[in-house]
């Protein structure tokens, strides 16, 4: 899914999602989500991907 400005970071269930979204939105980010997917604008992409592999990694060596 292509919107002109957003980019797709994370797609997932919606309840997945919505999590996500509130982690990239504490953070500082602008953050849309579609059904399952989470956008942020362009320009905060490389931060918002950065964030969720923090998160991932955290969360598997729990």
């Amino acid at each position: 899914m292509r919107v002109e400005g957003w980019t797709l970071v994370f797609t997932s269930r919606r309840t997945m999602a919505n999590l996500v979204a509130a982690v990239l939105q504490a953070n500082g980010l602008h953050v849309e989500v579609l059904g399952g997917r989470v956008m942020v604008p362009d320009q905060q992409a490389e931060s918002a991907r950065r964030i969720i592999r923090t998160a991932n990694a955290k969360r598997s060596s729990q």
